[in-house]
């Protein structure tokens, strides 16, 4: 007698906790890096998100899985039959009527169905010999699972995971970042000589002195009027700003198209992630101010807050252990953020900070540059001009501070309004997006024309 079909092995296996939905993951992540490809990142981080959690869920819980399986069976079998219906339709009732039809008229009969002495494409039935065959193949022993069998496909399902994931990151950008390097007066700044290509193909490039500008001559040229801009990340446009897009270079641009112009502008711009008014002395006392004309402290005024610290505390690479991946980059990221929440940094207060930026612009001062500072609003000022919050108050008392000691603080409220949408200008609260450089850019170039009136 025979024993029940699943005592051989012929009922259909279940897939493990492991195993199930992978090829839907797959998938997803195959998609989820397609639309990275063409820069739709909102898209693909819904169906990496919807992908993972479903598979993540399908390894939890069996039911979740069992569930998800009988939802797609369902949708597959459904998108099956409306397809089959929609495909095999016209088939049915035009092709195969019309070519009935014309068999009929022209006698044909390809196979085989009317005439008895011809030859027909029907086979004979299944000879005896091959259903014994089948019948004796139903007496086979037990299969034991192995257990590298379970084992393979998780770290085979794991290892393609992770470069799938390497692949998608290495599409955005990610695992080739800015690189820096320490130094013991301005602490840190990007690596000089370097280049190198973000999120979407922006492009940023870093010249001998840790700027993000072009190379140019230590000594000022005739007929050169140069300008130095000073700052922090919002100077220095972010990786999601192309290096032709930032105010700096857009700015210097403005300049030298101006008709009627006998000067030749050059505008170099030291603007680094996260450096307050301590880091910005120790590069000037490093550089100096490269023989400039006039130089302009830019900044959001949260900056006079930031104390020295060094590379270490941010989460960015230093020029001697770059990441060999692209996911060992997101994951310093995540632990950094991480540790940001537990570790306090050093800070400073209103009246150190205030007199930090005072110490910064006397040193700019003794160089024989023209001196004063432009701060951003952020964007609830920038857009409508509102200075009844903490930072317009503040921005206030650092322009009466300033000003006291002779340089002069511009703090343009309302800078932005009526340009556009607000999500258009700004990046985010503080740092500007390409609308927003554009528009800056051309704010700049009008005040330092204003200052130059007299000299022409």
């Amino acid at each position: 007698m025979f024993k029940s079909c699943s005592w051989f092995g012929f009922e259909k296996k279940q897939s493990t906790g492991t195993g199930r939905l992978v090829p839907g993951l797959l998938v997803g992540l195959l998609v989820s890096g397609l639309f990275l490809a063409f820069s739709r990142y909102v898209i693909a981080s819904v169906v990496l998100g919807i992908a993972v959690v479903f598979y993540a869920g399908s390894i939890v819980s069996g039911r979740f899985a069992e569930f998800l399986e009988r939802v797609f069976a369902w949708a597959g079998r459904f998108a099956g039959i409306f397809l089959g219906w929609v495909i095999l339709t016209p088939v049915f009732f035009v092709v195969f009527p019309l070519k009935r039809l014309s068999n009929l008229i022209s006698g044909a009969d390809p196979l085989g169905l009317r005439g008895k002495n011809i030859a027909s494409y029907w086979k004979p039935v299944c000879p005896m010999a091959r259903k014994d065959r089948f019948a004796r193949a139903m007496f086979a022993v037990e299969v034991v699972p192995s257990k590298k069998r379970v084992l393979l496909p998780a770290i085979f399902i794991v290892i393609c995971s992770l470069l799938l994931a390497e692949v998608a990151l290495r599409i955005c950008g990610f695992g080739n970042p800015v690189l820096y390097v320490s130094d013991p007066s301005a602490c840190y700044y990007p690596a000089p000589n370097s280049q190198t290509a973000r999120y979407g193909g922006t492009r940023v490039y870093i010249n001998s002195f840790g700027m993000r500008a072009p190379e140019f001559s230590t000594a000022k040229k005739p007929g050169v009027f140069r300008i130095l801009l000073i700052g922090d990340s919002v100077l220095y446009g972010g990786s999601y700003i192309d290096q032709d897009r930032i105010y700096a270079r857009l700015l210097e641009r403005k300049l030298n198209n101006r008709a009627g112009s006998d000067w030749k502008y050059e505008v170099l711009n030291i603007g680094v992630n996260a450096w307050g008014p301590l880091h910005k002395i120790g590069y000037i006392e490093k550089y100096g101010t490269f023989d400039a004309d006039m130089a302009i402290v830019c900044m959001p005024i949260g900056d006079v807050f930031r104390g020295k610290h060094g590379l270490p505390s941010l989460p960015y690479m230093s020029l001697g252990n770059p990441p060999r991946l692209a996911l060992e980059e997101v994951l310093v990221h995540l632990l950094w953020r991480y540790r940001h929440k537990q570790v306090s940094y050093p800070e400073l207060s209103e009246s150190e900070g205030f007199a930090a930026y005072l110490e910064l612009a006397e040193k700019m001062s003794e160089t024989g540059a023209e001196v004063w500072f432009e701060v951003l609003p952020q964007k609830r000022c920038g857009m409508s001009g509102d200075t009844v919050t903490s930072k317009g108050e503040l921005a206030a008392r650092f322009k009466q501070e300033l000003e006291k000691n002779g340089f002069r603080v511009n703090y343009p409220r309302g800078l932005f309004a009526g340009t556009g949408d607000g999500e258009e200008i700004y990046h985010d609260g503080v740092h500007l997006g390409v609308a927003g450089h554009e528009h800056y850019a051309g704010y700049l170039c009008a005040v330092i024309l204003s200052q130059l009136e007299p000299m022409e």
